[in-house]
């Protein structure tokens, strides 16, 4: 069975499962799968944000309105979501050919950024410098690697530190080149993400960075969400997946966007 096979059926089961028990905790997900509390604490993440579950401080329950408000039910929707993993790493795996030996590499926090952390290739030197605890985890094996992390307060909706003195490590910072994750991206009202906390870092790495180089999916184009951090004409680079707009493939040339497709 492969990876996103046994990802779908542990979604379906923690669904059956939070059915059930009329929820759980994060321990008794994990025990119940037989898998580490990081991977229960991933599929839990992939389930809220499709609105299948509520997850607060570190208890699960099924929600209800998920089926009474989608045609879909939460176990096509959990297909639907392995659909866009797909891309996402595909587009990780894009990523990973930017790179050379010897560059100082920024990555933001965020589910594409954390595929392309997966492809960096062994053996290349770099130094990177994150602020996500998944992708640290990843890169952490990587003995090749000289590693930055920038700390803080922990918010565990994105995996993601701030702290000023995270941001004081990024702007003492230079990078070849910095891979930036959004979860909206409109023509007019620029690059945003969701939470207003990501803004100040978000910010701090594209100044640092001699490239800039978003890693985004072709769903996220024309979305518009809360937190403002870049426009278009930030963005030395683009890669998504071939589901891109032809529409937006023009945009991207308008403002001399490098587009890689995936």
């Amino acid at each position: 069975m492969n990876n996103n096979n046994k990802k779908t059926e542990r979604l379906k089961i923690i669904i059956a499962y939070l059915k059930d028990c009329n929820g759980a905790s994060l321990k008794d997900i994990a025990d119940y799968l037989q898998v580490s509390e990081m991977t229960a604490r991933r599929d839990l993440y992939e389930l809220r944000e499709h609105n299948v579950i509520h997850y607060i401080s570190g208890v699960a329950i099924f929600n209800p309105d998920s089926q009474r408000n989608n045609e879909q039910n939460p176990y096509d929707l959990v297909g639907e979501k392995l659909v866009n993993n797909e891309k996402k790493e595909r587009i990780g795996k894009k990523a990973a050919t930017l790179l050379t030996a010897g560059d100082t590499v920024i990555i933001d926090t965020g589910t594409t950024t954390e595929h392309f952390a997966k492809h960096i290739p062994d053996q290349v030197p770099l130094t990177v410098l994150c602020y996500n605890i998944n992708i640290m985890s990843e890169l952490i094996r990587r003995s090749h690697l000289n590693l930055l992390f920038a700390g803080g307060i922990y918010h565990e909706n994105t995996q993601m530190f701030e702290s000023p003195e995270g941001l004081s490590l990024i702007n003492r910072t230079r990078a070849t080149k910095v891979f930036l994750s959004s979860a909206g991206v409109s023509e007019l009202l620029g690059i945003t993400c969701r939470n207003h906390y990501e803004i100040d870092t978000k910010r701090a790495i594209i100044n640092a960075a001699l490239k800039r180089i978003l890693l985004v999916d072709s769903s996220k184009f024309n979305k518009i969400r809360p937190a403002l951090f870049a426009q278009i004409a930030d963005i030395d680079t683009v890669v998504t997946d071939d589901g891109i707009s032809s529409e937006w493939i023009e945009i991207l040339k308008k403002n001399d966007i490098e587009l890689l497709i995936a």
